[in-house]
């Protein structure tokens, strides 16, 4: 008999590598900060999104002034 209440991720899980001195600085901002990597990395996206967006806005309306 097979357990059908299966478990569901709320998250995706990913690897990536990072070169010695990126990794260091992944852990230094993480410590300072207080997060675990997943949560650093994704604050980090986030802020890197929105930073995006901005300069998006800010140049349309450079190209209307």
């Amino acid at each position: 008999m097979t357990n059908s209440l299966a478990i569901q991720r709320k998250t995706d899980v990913i690897s990536i590598s990072l070169p010695p001195t990126l990794f260091k600085l992944l852990e230094k901002g993480r410590s300072e900060f207080g997060q675990g990597r997943s949560a650093f990395i994704a604050s980090l996206i986030r802020r890197y999104m929105e930073d995006r967006r901005w300069e998006k806005i800010y140049k349309r309306g450079q190209d209307t002034a």
